[in-house]
């Protein structure tokens, strides 16, 4: 399976659960989908449409879940669950990039 979103990858040889890949970001030892943040590379604007790493990976997930749902709404907490399989993110941090997407609980 290879997706149409050019920020994910198909992993051939190990399943058929894409991967997002990014420069600065390593496999977690023992588990080969699992990805770790780098702080550095997470907050730095892609030139294309100015969204960050942290919010693409947010969007696809979301755009995941929906397929997967079969509606526009999604749960948060089923949004983060989503997240945290690829990257590690404190629901404090989730929750800044979800406000900062338009979403969330308004501050």
């Amino acid at each position: 399976m290879v997706p149409d979103d050019p920020g994910v990858s198909a992993r051939p040889g190990l399943d058929d659960t894409p991967r997002i890949e990014a420069s600065g970001v390593w496999p977690i030892s023992g588990h080969p989908n699992r990805l770790a943040a780098v702080d550095e590379l997470d907050d730095i604007p892609d030139v294309r449409d100015g969204l960050t790493r942290l919010q693409r990976i947010v969007l696809v997930e979301l755009q995941r879940a929906r397929a997967e749902l079969g509606r526009e709404s999604v749960p948060t907490a089923l949004l983060y669950g989503r997240v945290v399989e690829r990257v590690s993110i404190s629901e404090e941090r989730f929750q800044e990039i979800l406000r900062s997407l338009g979403a969330g609980p308004k501050v």
